[in-house]
């Protein structure tokens, strides 16, 4: 047997065979080539396109005899014993396969390509329409490639390693996906349009206001000045200064970008319903779109659809749009735009916030709903959050200042915050907690359905709410005693009244209504649901603690008004020889003035509530007493009535003084306290045993008034009597002269002398 016997007769055939399948190969790398070099983004060119389309067309049929060429004659089947029993042929189909892999690979190559070239195509549409022609033909090139492919979807094979959707079977582009790229692409194209054409809208509504003290309207003119092209020189240099003045005007004017053809559209109509002619637009787009499918490539739809047909793939294509501009727009607004809001003062979030939770929803369409709704939410806490973390660290540093100290910040100045006689301080937190309780009640005005809710962002409010009003009564407590010790007595009642009910007054609005019970919801609104009352509840005992804290201010008060009192006595009390001596004065001593001045006199200037009066007064009085007994000091008959004369003193300086309101000198003037100094000062003029009568008539004593409160001035109950614990205080007479005489000369044995 000879070596040629072994060798096929259409040598030569093969040869050429996989000479044109390399070449091939060579033309779909040379097609992929052209593809990414040739195809302009910039300046559409439908005769490139063209040309490259039906070019690898001519290069698939080629490629599909070819390949169908080689399976049939040298690709190995089973049960195909001939090329088992030939080596020659077994080394043929070898080769067959490694080429028909190299061509396959190539081929997907291509095929991504242009699948990657007509989504940059789409994209690039949404600047001129004209790239939509070109995008269209490379989409029923792409298809067609994809039906000569599918006979021949053999073993993926390796292609690049940075691509690895190319491992991937490639799939024909239908109806649908084109209009889902069209979306994504034009998403944030109706993004940018919508907060202008939102901005507009507001121009029906400010344009007119007679009455603009709010900054968002002055903000809302001056940028429909701006977009209006037919606007005055005049406005126009109005606009420009106050832009220059508020840099949240300097926001809105790099924010909206209109078109010429909107403004032009604003001119020839400007009562239209902006938002409706947005949504009309979008819907007129993706017809046009369907239009141009059906002209260029009308097999991507699976049979000729009908008006109904294109109807819902309109409808189905502007749902898609909206859902993906309401999942963006947050964030183009927030931070991608460029001028974003997250870096301008957060003012501007804030006026944008408030249009939008005034908007009549009824008036919207109603694809866009759900959009402005969703968009107020989240500027809802991104305000929050940004406005809290600014006024919380205003309150913070104006607390750590002196209480006095004129803190000037007007960025969040509002009227209802603003009461007289508060502190800097105490009016920094009143309007942190007015924030903060307008947020939590916008949350919820709507309904009190779980899912219907921003639970979410209410969660966040209540939170730093509970934390605020906590840190705002640790800040009042600390700086009311720290007020009580240097005795500034004008800031602690700022505090401890106008500070602290400013505040409460606040919270007194906050509506946390209970909402429907969530156990048909699924397990995170009801693990929401209970975070929410968890937080109510909290902020709840916050409030209950601060409406104490003015009662524990002047617990503290009282504490350390005994203190002072004592330590005021005891610098400017007389010694004990001056109540010994024989000296009988008409007036009060001055150090009773002085006494009054240094002590009660702040407080009559600060306060006019009869109680705190009242209770101060009693305490200095007490004071005054526990000093006489402490000190052990002696009185004489002189004494004892100059002592009195003393007490008396503090009613005339009660009447005498100018701050204390008329109703109450009769009160404070009459207090049963001066009774009981009153009595202390009788008790110390009568003899040991001597028994007090239960009346006494009055007038009984000529140098010492009586205060009757009796309407006849007849009877009263006897000063002694308000003295509790008499008997201590007749240790405190002292000798008459006479007596200490008989007793040192009987202990001497020598007569006495008299």
């Amino acid at each position: 047997m000879s070596f040629p016997k072994w060798l096929p007769k259409d040598l030569q055939g093969s040869y050429h065979l996989f000479y044109d399948m390399s070449r091939a190969s060579l033309t779909f790398k040379w097609l992929t080539n052209r593809y990414l070099k040739e195809i302009c983004f910039e300046i559409p060119d439908l005769h490139v396109v063209r040309e490259l389309t039906n070019l690898t067309l001519c290069a698939f049929r080629k490629s599909d005899a070819l390949q169908t060429h080689v399976t049939k004659a040298y690709v190995k089947k089973p049960g195909d014993k001939r090329i088992d029993r030939n080596p020659y042929y077994q080394l043929v189909a070898q080769k067959a396969t490694i080429i028909l892999g190299n061509l396959q690979q190539k081929q997907r190559q291509l095929i991504f390509i242009i699948r990657n070239q007509i989504n940059l195509l789409l994209h690039a549409a949404q600047k001129q329409d004209s790239f939509i022609d070109d995008a269209l033909s490379m989409v029923a090139v792409h298809n067609k490639c994809i039906e000569f492919t599918k006979n021949f979807d053999g073993a993926a094979q390796i292609c690049s390693i940075s691509y690895t959707t190319i491992f991937l079977p490639p799939t024909r582009i239908d109806v649908k996906d084109i209009l889902q790229a069209l979306t994504s692409h034009r998403s944030e194209h109706c993004c940018l349009q919508l907060i202008s054409n939102l901005l507009v809208s507001c121009q029906v509504e400010t344009g007119n206001e007679s009455e603009s003290d709010t900054s968002s309207i002055e903000v809302l003119k001056a940028l429909t000045s701006h977009m209006s092209s037919g606007a005055s020189p005049l406005c126009a240099n109005d606009t420009q200064k106050a832009a220059a003045q508020d840099p949240t005007m300097e926001f809105f004017d790099k924010m909206v970008s209109i078109p010429q053809s909107a403004e032009e559209s604003l001119k020839n109509d400007a009562n239209i319903d902006h938002l409706e002619k947005m949504v009309s637009t979008e819907e007129n787009y993706f017809a046009f779109i369907l239009l141009k499918c059906l002209q260029f490539c009308p097999s991507i739809f699976e049979t000729k659809p009908t008006q109904t047909e294109i109807v819902k793939y309109v409808n189905k294509a502007t749902q898609t749009l909206w859902t993906q501009v309401g999942a963006s727009l947050e964030h183009i607004v927030l931070w991608w735009h460029v001028a974003p809001l997250a870096c301008e003062p957060v003012a501007a979030a804030r006026h944008l916030r408030d249009w939008l939770l005034s908007m009549q929803y009824d008036e919207a369409p109603e694809t866009l709903v759900s959009i402005l709704r969703c968009l107020g939410e989240t500027l809802t806490v991104h305000v929050a959050c940004t406005t809290y973390d600014s006024q919380f660290r205003l309150a913070l540093v104006a607390s750590s200042l002196p209480i006095d100290y004129k803190f000037e910040s007007d960025e969040f100045y509002n009227k209802k915050t603003v009461s007289e006689g508060t502190t800097t301080t105490g009016r920094l937190w009143s309007e942190l907690l007015y924030t903060l309780t307008t947020f939590c009640n916008n949350c919820d005005q709507h309904s009190t359905i779980p899912n219907e809710i921003p639970i979410v962002e209410q969660i966040a409010v209540l939170h730093r709410l509970d934390h605020s009003i906590h840190t705002m009564r640790l800040w009042a407590a600390a700086k009311s005693k720290a007020l009580c010790i240097e005795w500034g007595m004008e800031m602690f009642f700022k505090v401890v009244h106008n500070d602290i009910n400013q505040c409460l007054e606040q919270i007194k609005v906050l509506r946390t209504p209970d909402l429907v019970s969530p156990d048909l919801f699924e397990v995170e609104i009801q693990v929401n649901v209970a975070l929410r009352a968890k937080l109510i509840s909290e902020v709840k005992v916050n409030i209950c603690k601060l409406k104490l804290t003015s009662d524990e201010c002047i617990e503290v008060l009282a504490s350390i008004c005994k203190m002072l009192s004592l330590a005021t006595l005891s610098l400017c009390f007389p010694k004990s020889q001056f109540w010994q001596s024989d000296v009988l004065q008409e007036n009060a001593n001055e150090y009773v003035n002085h006494f009054l001045d240094e002590v009660y006199l702040k407080v009559v200037r600060s306060t006019n509530v009869l109680e705190i009066l009242n209770l101060i007064l009693r305490i200095m009085c007490e004071a005054w007493l526990d000093h006489i007994y402490t000190q052990k000091i002696k009185f004489s008959r002189e004494g004892a009535l100059n002592l009195l004369r003393d007490f008396e003193g503090v009613s005339q300086w009660i009447i005498n003084c100018k701050y204390v309101l008329p109703e109450h000198v009769d009160i404070l003037a009459k207090h049963e306290v001066l009774r009981t100094c009153e009595g202390v000062g009788k008790i110390l003029l009568r003899k040991p045993f001597e028994i007090i009568p239960m009346s006494e008539k009055t007038g009984h004593s000529p140098r010492v008034p009586q205060k009757s409160d009796d309407p006849d001035g007849e009877t009263l109950l006897p000063p002694e009597m308000f003295v509790p614990n008499q008997k201590r205080w007749l240790q405190l007479r002292a000798r008459k002269r006479n007596q200490l005489n008989s007793i040192m000369c009987i202990c001497a044995g020598q007569p006495c002398i008299t």
